[in-house]
């Protein structure tokens, strides 16, 4: 449940187990332990304990308080205060251990229900190699990852991870492998479950993952361009997979992907983050789960400099920009890309043999890029089936055009081709047959593509659906036949399109005369009127358009549960709430959580229902978090205007029902609820039934 997802990540790990003891670590002698590992294995620290680990409120610079690696085998709470600074202890020689200390994790999770806060954690390349480990011991990558144990109901809470770069000249490889170029692959966090039948869940939230070099200087905006030609040094911020995971309100920056995911047979939710160099990649997609990528932005700051500090420019000098690549996802789950900002430096959206992608709502503002690389050209959004890696998706058919592009506003780019300004492009379709250079001969599916409600600046090619003859490597190719790309209801800046200027290679219908209004609902289920217009295929006007008394957004939330907006399904509903029992964590009560709001209508809008603490703000006209009589007295008041509608704290939440009327209705269903007539607001829960005819 997408909506159940992103609130309830914000509520895992706040509750304490009753009879809790507090632990004191304190390096300087004022606790009960001095080393946090001591701590933890000491015979009376038990499950539900919180170890309070001391600091002294220095930063990323500065020494460390606790040096040593930390092994959490029991399912505490380690919780940080003033800033202590974890770093692994500094081993004997340059480069001691080799390879090994790839598979090292500052802070290793071997428990369930761990709770990691308040910690900054350095990763002091080459002793270690993750500043958080957490690795379940079976499954494929056993060999890659070391087993650290379970890890289930993980949560990292406002933690500084510094991986640190080793400035200065790289060793070269050693023979049969790379064991010199590891010792430098610093990254951030790894979650990886490695487990056929048990999938972790994990929460990082509130947390910063920036790299800095050995001596503390943080590179988040700037990279030496003597690193900067070696890409294999570079490390993830945070590498996820197999593992359910909710990443919230985090900061994360690395140089080959900021957060990548990688067999990823679970649901995944990136919410409110920022992205400040290379981006979201995901990979393996194999359908266990819908990916959630909503409100986050994408804004790379990092300039490469010489030696001398002077900007360093040329083709090889970035690391390979994409904002988000979405790659070799065959499953029937949806990958949704909702509500981002992106600044990007090369592209947006790269989407590569991926199906059932909905890139929707979101604000593509920059596109900048000195690249001489035809590939990496100021494009918003780019598809193709090209970098599709056989080994993970692509024998037989390949249904990578089913991307749908819908309620984005393309605003004007910046792109310079051998110091030129050329005109970005907002969505490109590049096609290739790659059966000579990737060995596999993919076949275009491309019924569900369409780019629908978008805005698109005058200064853009729109939309560009062209033939390609080469693969990102230079190699010759035999070119697909074009996909039909259906476009319409775009606007494109008042400008015609003559000679395909605006769109090159496919056909507009229905092009709009003024732009497109993305905030518009005009049946108030949540749903935006372009998304139901140009995704959904849902009525704009009518929450419920198959008449099945379960609203068009539910339905659209879930269609894994075999839900359908636009075909009545029949279902269990025991509370009568509007809400399917195989969706309802409670299926015998309207309001699993008691906060006065029914547990249909919160999905619909976007609350957990399993959660008092997460409500929609209908019916609280006086925003005091409570529904009640004073309520409803006020919403009359201004109906029979004895009260000004902007008289209340809050008069966007007058219309309880949802029917885009504020009208004495709904303070009739807010006083029935304080009197205890009706259990729930709104009152009826479900949609009126179809008349019998």
């Amino acid at each position: 449940m997408r909506m159940q997802l992103a609130v309830a990540a914000l509520c895992v790990g706040a509750a304490i187990p009753a009879g809790a003891a507090t632990i004191v670590v304190d390096a300087g002698g004022g606790g009960a332990f001095t080393t946090i590992q001591a701590a933890i294995d000491d015979a009376g620290t038990v499950a539900g304990d919180i170890i309070e680990i001391m600091g002294t409120g220095k930063s990323v610079g500065d020494a460390a308080d606790y040096a040593e690696i930390v092994t959490v085998s029991k399912a505490v709470t380690l919780r940080g205060i003033n800033n202590p600074i974890v770093e692994a202890p500094v081993v004997a020689g340059p480069y001691a251990g080799g390879r090994a200390f790839r598979n090292v994790g500052v802070v290793q999770i071997a428990s369930d229900d761990v709770t990691v806060e308040g910690l900054l954690i350095k990763v002091n390349a080459p002793y270690a190699g993750w500043g958080v480990l957490a690795a379940d011991a079976a499954g494929s990558n056993a060999l890659i990852v070391p087993a650290t144990g379970p890890f289930d109901n993980l949560v990292i809470d406002g933690c500084t991870i510094w991986p640190q770069i080793a400035i200065g000249p790289v060793p070269a490889r050693t023979a049969g492998g790379s064991a010199a170029f590891d010792l430098y692959r610093v990254r951030g966090m790894r979650l990886d479950s490695n487990n056929g039948t048990v999938i972790e869940e994990v929460t990082v939230r509130n947390t910063t993952i920036t790299y800095t070099d050995d001596g503390g200087n943080d590179l988040r905006t700037k990279l030496p361009g003597n690193v900067a030609k070696i890409p294999q040094i570079f490390g993830r911020g945070m590498s996820i997979s197999d593992v359910k995971a909710n990443i919230i309100n985090c900061d994360v920056t690395g140089f080959v992907q900021d957060i990548h995911t990688d067999f990823l047979n679970a649901p995944l939710l990136v919410q409110g983050t920022t992205f400040r160099c290379a981006g979201l990649e995901m990979s393996g997609l194999n359908g266990a789960g819908d990916a959630f990528v909503t409100g986050n932005t994408f804004s790379p700051e990092f300039v490469l400099v010489d030696d001398n500090g002077d900007t360093v420019s040329g083709t090889d000098q970035y690391p390979f920009q994409n904002a988000i690549l979405v790659k070799a996802n065959n499953s029937s789950n949806g990958v949704f890309i909702e509500d981002n900002t992106f600044y990007t430096q090369a592209r947006g959206v790269y989407s590569t043999a991926a199906q059932n992608v909905i890139v929707s709502g979101n604000t593509f503002a920059v596109s900048e890029t000195t690249r001489n690389d035809n590939w990496v050209d100021g494009t918003f959004i780019h598809v193709d089936v090209d970098r599709a890696w056989p080994q993970t998706c692509c024998s037989g058919s390949i249904a990578d055009s089913e991307i749908r592009v819908s309620g984005n506003d393309f605003q004007s780019t910046t792109m310079l081709v051998d110091g030129n300004p050329v005109s970005g492009i907002g969505v490109r379709f590049a096609f290739i047959n790659s059966i000579g250079a990737l060995g596999y001969n993919p076949t275009i599916n491309d019924s569900d593509t369409s780019i629908c409600g978008n805005n698109f600046d005058a200064s853009l090619i729109a939309i560009m659906n062209d033939d390609a003859t080469t693969d990102l490597s230079g190699e010759a190719v035999d070119p697909q036949p074009l996909p039909n790309i259906q476009a319409s209801d775009n606007w494109y800046g008042g400008v015609p399109n003559v000679d395909g200027a605006t769109v090159a290679g496919t056909v507009s219908t229905n092009e709009t005369t003024q732009a497109v209004d993305f905030a518009l609902d005009s049946d108030y289920d949540g749903l935006k009127d372009v998304f139901e217009l140009c995704v959904s295929g849902t009525n704009p006007f009518d929450k419920d358009t198959d008449g099945d008394r379960i609203e068009d957004r539910i339905e659209v939330l879930f269609p894994g549960q075999g839900l359908d907006p636009l075909v009545p399904n029949v279902y269990t509903d025991n509370d009568n709430d509007g809400l399917p029992a195989a969706i309802d964590s409670n299926d015998n009560d309207p309001d699993s959580d008691g906060d006065g709001v029914a547990d249909s209508t919160e999905v619909a809008l976007g609350t957990d229902p399993d959660s008092a603490a997460s409500k929609p703000g209908i019916g609280d006209v006086n925003d005091d978090g409570t529904i009640g009589f004073d309520d409803g007295l006020d919403i009359l008041q201004v109906f029979l205007g004895l009260k000004a509608r902007g008289d209340l704290v809050a008069p966007q939440n007058i219309d309880v029902n949802r029917d885009g009327a504020e009208d004495n209705v709904d303070g009739v269903i807010v006083i029935n609820y304080f009197l205890g007539n009706i259990p729930a607001v709104p009152f009826p829960f479900k949609p009126p039934a179809p008349p019998v005819i």
